[in-house]
């Protein structure tokens, strides 16, 4: 029954003669049935699973194909168009209605026959069917889900219905990325139950720096084995880092005051300074002044933008004032991370980068990946670390995984408990802070599905929803502009789990 009540609504792009000329491939971007008799009782086709696809060619020939619950139904048909009305026959079922074309984009409104189950006591009534579809251009072709292939990096792989995740739903998601409604994404990678589902790659600029307003950056055909900037996505990594140190007793404890670590920038100290410990920092609440958002990134004004030309970037930032008692005000800081990267480099008597390869990228299966150095080879620990999505979903599935990799514990489950535990609330309405981790509830039908996220500028996202045993990797290129990360979650991949 719904794959005769969705073809029905998809059927609505035809073409007849002195009709314009809708031929092509359409994919349906909203297709909603409504009970005429009760017009509140609606349903957004596409929420609950389905996928619409339509082929029209010339005579008004129509092929529709709909996937739903991993299954795909083939209807062929014959569409009349005359002045905006529409007539549909597909699979014997007639149905009347509107259309609207307004470049590659078509409206339909159709009255039918096909009858829907609204409240799902088993009673059938005809439905209203309406949808929105848009015209794929000619050198691109609908997306074809495929299981992502293995490569010797330690990732099992897995077809999305095996993991029990919608794969109409996420062939959704790809297609609206390939169309550009959701812009920039450069890479998807979704992983469940340890298994790698779904991995997508799209052309973008690879991130280089920023001059003022303007981002500096090269054309790249992102793949798997592209690199990319993570932004402070990187701040996760990093407190990893001091977890695994804090794990090897190399950092007695996170309470212990900062200043203890840098015995050298003793002429900073005051009475607030004093209070300031490591647990201040990983939760940015170490009341020391800070500023990267007042200011682009490549503005000289940005704290960011100067601690890249200070000889001494420890020092500059241990001089900020303490504007607010350490533990009392929430305020995003990098200058922070990167103290904190220098505690993990001097405790374990190396370089972050070092520790890094040693302790986390190589129990991982990751090659030693690009960071950014400061004034005299200081690991820039606060952003611009570079690695594959497919590395990343392996930084986010130790903490779905209790801390485990392929059988091996890399980090502990008391650090994972401890780093993400809600700390702080943030500038950001129902997010909240662990340490470097972020905080938020998603809803859906009800449920509250309870998620962890390192996030990065440009749309760099790993998020973990522990529950769920489910990771989902998004790199992207919106630095100008705002991205799809919270829309893909709540949207496309929690949908993809209820349908």
């Amino acid at each position: 029954m719904v794959a005769a009540t969705v073809a029905g609504a998809a059927c609505g792009d035809a073409t007849g003669p002195s009709e314009p000329d809708l031929t092509g491939t359409w994919k349906a971007v909203s297709a909603v049935a409504t009970n005429p008799a009760d017009p509140s009782a609606t349903i957004e086709l596409l929420d609950v699973g389905v996928s619409l696809l339509l082929v029209v060619s010339e005579g008004g020939h129509v092929e529709s194909h709909v996937s739903f619950g991993g299954q795909t139904q083939v209807e062929t048909g014959t569409i009349t168009t005359s002045e905006g009305t529409l007539r549909l026959v597909l699979g014997g079922e007639p149905s009347e209605g509107t259309y609207t074309l307004r470049g590659d984009t078509l409206t339909v409104d159709l009255r039918t026959g096909v009858e829907w189950d609204f409240d799902g006591d088993g009673l059938e009534e005809p439905a209203w069917l309406a949808g929105v579809l848009v015209r794929w251009p000619d050198d691109v072709t609908p997306y074809v889900y495929s299981v992502p292939p293995t490569t010797g990096d330690g990732w099992e792989t897995a077809h999305l219905a095996e993991v029990g995740l919608s794969e109409s739903v996420l062939t959704h998601l790809v297609d609206l990325v390939r169309l550009g409604t959701y812009a920039r994404v450069h890479g998807i990678v979704i992983v469940k139950d340890g298994k790698l589902v779904l991995e997508e790659y799209f052309d973008g600029l690879s991130f280089e720096g920023a001059v003022g307003d303007t981002v500096l950056g090269t054309w790249t055909a992102f793949d798997r084995d592209t690199p990319h900037n993570l932004a402070s996505v990187t701040k996760s990594v990093t407190s990893t880092l001091l977890g695994i140190a804090v794990a090897q007793g190399l950092v007695t404890t996170v309470d212990a005051p900062v200043f203890d670590f840098f015995p050298e920038h003793a002429d900073l100290r005051d009475a607030r300074k004093d209070s300031i410990t490591l647990r201040h920092l990983l939760t940015m609440r170490s009341g020391l002044a800070w500023d990267e958002h007042s200011y682009p990134y490549g503005d000289p004004r940005n704290d960011i933008n100067a601690l890249f030309r200070e000889a001494d970037p420890i020092r500059y930032i241990l001089a900020k004032p303490a504007d607010d008692p350490p533990g009392t005000v929430w305020n995003y800081s990098g200058g922070g991370t990167n103290v904190l990267g220098q505690v993990v480099a001097r405790s374990a008597g190396t370089t972050l980068e070092a520790f890094a390869n040693r302790e986390l990228f190589a129990p991982l299966g990751i090659a030693p990946p690009t960071w950014v150095h400061l004034a005299g080879g200081m690991t820039y620990a606060s952003g611009d670390l570079r690695l594959r999505p497919r590395d990343m979903a392996k930084i986010g599935q130790l903490f779905a995984g209790g801390g485990f990799w392929n059988g091996r514990q890399v980090i502990s489950p008391e650090w994972i408990a401890e780093a993400t535990a809600r700390r702080a609330e943030t500038w950001n309405p129902g997010w909240g802070y662990g340490y470097q981790w972020w905080l938020h509830d998603f809803t859906v039908d009800g449920t509250v599905y309870p998620t962890i996220g390192a996030r990065g500028w440009g749309g760099q996202m790993i998020t973990v929803l522990p529950d769920q045993d489910l990771v989902v990797v998004l790199t992207g290129g919106n630095y100008l502009t705002s991205d799809p990360a919270d829309a893909v979650v709540r949207y496309f991949v929690l949908e993809a789990l209820v349908s």
